[in-house]
């Protein structure tokens, strides 16, 4: 059984931790790597003898790969692996995004994308919901769901303590307000709570004394930032409800920063009808939220009692995300699925 690597220059990360994760959960699988001179397109082009070189250790056998693939050479490779399928060769594909519901320049539709993950023979999806709207929109092979993302962590310290306010709310991610737009609207920008960000491209003209910019720190060093409160799953352009493109793209996928906040023993405040919304409920570990502004009042009767047992509830979680349970498991059940 074989997992496709993906090269980072000088061992720096280039990719995002996900993907980096995935690899180290497939070595420790006991999955070897092949390279098809995946990074930058110049490397892909040299790279032509490499991938006839190693495609020929791989017959009758597993191939894994997440999916999509960097855009530059998008179709090129997903040509070469479907070759493979001559060589009898079974494709696992690990989503992390389906492109077509994120629209950027050059983007492929939906029904071409549909058309491409029915060539492989397992998909991991995010969830039930991504399940679900693939199925709907003509998905016809099989899936197994991922549940949530794991977040290796070799440098996560011993867990904080409840021993001041836990009534904080922490946001990371890119802070730009083209991304972040309902940061800078007016009705979250008065908030009566310490909501604590971290990330880059911060429009630091807001003046609110509860709203603290910390910066920003490496995905792993990050974990360590956070004591007390909640960390807040929120996207798009608006505070009362989850909209536009990346709002409304919470329905369906797991963002990777849930993972970041449940690995570092934080828990969770999400929009209702985000797709993760059921993983809190079910594993009691936060609270559903229709809009931001629910946030304060939830806070208020929110008792020292009732934190903690989200806190007992988030460790058993964060124990899993840190080592690799979650795509080990579908792993697993992707294997069972192909004898």
């Amino acid at each position: 059984m074989y997992f496709l690597k993906e090269y980072r220059e000088n061992g720096n990360d280039a990719g995002s931790k996900a993907r980096i994760d995935c690899e180290k959960i497939l070595l420790d699988n006991n999955i070897k790597s092949i390279d098809f001179g995946l990074g930058g397109k110049k490397r892909y082009i040299k790279s032509f003898f490499r991938r006839i070189k190693e495609s020929k250790k791989i017959s009758n056998d597993v191939l894994v790969f997440q999916y999509p693939f960097n855009e530059k050479y998008f179709n090129n490779l997903n040509k070469n692996i479907l070759e493979l399928k001559n060589k009898n060769v079974k494709l696992i594909a690990i989503i992390h995004d389906i492109v077509a519901l994120r629209p950027v320049k050059g983007s492929i539709s939906l029904s071409e994308e549909i058309d491409i993950l029915n060539s492989y023979d397992i998909l991991i999806s995010h969830n039930i919901y991504m399940t679900q709207l693939l199925r709907n929109k003509g998905v016809t092979t099989n899936i197994v769901e991922l549940e949530i993302f794991d977040y290796l962590n070799d440098k996560k310290k011993n867990d904080f303590t409840i021993d001041g306010d836990f009534k904080s709310v922490y946001f990371a991610g890119n802070l730009d307000r083209k991304k972040s737009e309902f940061l800078y609207k007016d009705e979250f920008k008065n908030v009566d709570f310490n909501l604590i960000l971290f990330g880059p491209n911060y429009n630091s003209n807001i003046k609110n004394n509860k709203i603290i910019y910390k910066g920003v720190f490496s995905p792993e060093d990050l974990s360590n930032e956070f004591k007390e409160g909640f960390g807040l799953i929120w996207d798009g352009e608006s505070a009362s409800t989850c909209a536009g493109y990346t709002g409304q793209y919470l329905r369906y996928n797991n963002p990777h920063k849930t993972s970041l906040y449940i690995s570092s023993g934080l828990p969770i405040i999400i929009w209702e009808k985000a797709a993760l919304a059921d993983f809190v409920e079910e594993n009691d570990i936060g609270f559903k939220i229709k809009s931001l502004n629910d946030i304060s009042e939830i806070l208020d009767k929110t008792t020292l009692e009732q934190y903690t047992k989200f806190k007992d509830n988030t460790k058993k979680i964060q124990e899993k995300l840190l080592n690799g349970y979650f795509l080990s498991n579908a792993l697993n059940k992707s294997i069972m699925m192909l004898k």
